[in-house]
């Protein structure tokens, strides 16, 4: 069957697509280019199974949230999916809150809540406030979403497309970045800019006279980072097989460096990991690879440092106390990864890993965590980690 692609806006497809489901104008979408998802709206032939199940979730939260407090909360999620930049995260939210809405809940999940910094690490990150995305009164239980994705390639990329550009090198250019996969993005997108001038520079200062041969180049902005060049012909790729446990070591201080500032000090706290593969994604359909670097990242995190005094301030210079690693990985409560499948099928995957030697432990939610993981394919599991807890 020929693709068939209509000529309307996707802003203006999605726009129909939600006032067809909350009624005329209730979620406002903003005039923008297209993205991973609002792009499929403009296809008549292709990507009918995703655009039938996002359809299907958009209702179920509609049903969920009508009338709750965190109606216009959900609302502001929902508009954000149609942004360009900032369509990750607003699609990772809703796929969290419909996943871990069930029967066990009476009353909607809480979305977007702030509270006083001393609640959380934010305070030792720096930050002026603390804000989670979800809190379940019933179970006394805060929670984060996140993109489970290689967020700082996805920067670069975009880095790199624009320094190519502007160097009027786009047909001849090819560029790849190296980098610690558990970096944060943060320290990449405030340098934004700068990292972009900086290659963009470089490139028309070394550019061969006849268009061809390479170059590595490191970056004085963001010293980690370096940028292999090829002008011209030939290949420029890295190689290799994905090992899951050679990923969570490399990544294993990745929840540490990005999230931190999230746990909360009191109360149990989750941090909600969406994988999806229209992301920037490392792992995807690696049979059970999956499993194992999420059994195996969870596991580095809550346990690694168990035996060691290493300082936190070691390993995040940005963090402003005196405990160590293991005294702050102490106030993650568990990690839930979400996959998932609507691309092909209306169903998800979920892995849950709490976290054995947690401060603020979850006293009466294992089973409505359970019933999260139960009601996903057979691919999902809860594990309690109690027993390689050494």
């Amino acid at each position: 069957m020929a693709t068939s692609i209509l000529s309307t806006p996707c802003y203006q497809l999605y726009q129909d697509l939600v006032d067809r489901i909350f009624g005329n104008s209730v979620v406002k979408i903003k005039p923008d280019v297209d993205n991973n998802v609002i792009g499929t709206l403009k296809y008549t032939t292709d990507f009918l199974c995703f655009k039938k199940n996002f359809e299907s979730r958009l209702m179920r939260l509609k049903d969920r949230y009508a009338g709750s407090p965190s109606f216009n909360d959900l609302i502001k999620t929902i508009a954000q999916v149609a942004d360009s930049k900032n369509w990750e995260g607003a699609y990772a939210e809703l796929v969290a809150y419909d996943v871990m809405s069930n029967d066990y809940l009476h009353d909607a999940i809480e979305l977007n809540k702030t509270l006083p910094v001393s609640e959380s690490f934010a305070g030792e990150m720096g930050g002026k406030e603390t804000n989670e995305d979800g809190f379940i009164g019933e179970y006394n239980l805060y929670f984060d979403v996140k993109i489970l994705a290689d967020t700082v390639g996805g920067i670069l990329k975009g880095i790199i497309d624009e320094a190519i550009k502007q160097a009027n090198q786009d047909s001849i250019c090819n560029i790849l970045p190296e980098y610690p996969l558990d970096d944060d993005e943060w320290d990449y997108q405030t340098h934004r800019n700068q990292l972009m001038e900086e290659l963009r520079d470089y490139l028309i200062a070394n550019k061969p006279s006849d268009n061809k041969g390479k170059a590595c180049m490191g970056s004085h902005i963001v010293p980690r980072l370096s940028f292999r060049i090829n002008w011209g012909g030939g290949i420029n790729s890295s190689a290799g097989a994905y090992n899951p446990y050679r990923h969570a070591e490399e990544c294993k201080h990745l929840i540490f460096k990005r999230y931190t500032k999230k746990f909360m000090k009191d109360n149990p706290f989750f941090l909600v990991m969406v994988n999806f593969p229209w992301y920037n994604n490392k792992i995807n359909s690696f049979i059970n690879a999956d499993e194992v670097f999420y059994r195996s990242l969870s596991r580095r995190t809550f346990c690694e440092y168990k035996h060691l005094q290493t300082k936190m301030s070691a390993i995040e210079p940005k963090y402003i106390g005196s405990e160590t690693v293991f005294e702050v990985s102490n106030y993650l409560s568990g990690i839930i990864f979400i996959d998932d499948h609507s691309i092909k099928e209306d169903q998800y995957s979920c892995h849950i890993y709490m976290n054995p030697n947690a401060k603020n432990k979850l006293k009466y939610g294992s089973l409505y965590l359970q019933q999260i993981v139960a009601l996903g394919d057979n691919r999902g599991i809860w594990d309690d980690l109690e027993n390689d807890n050494y």
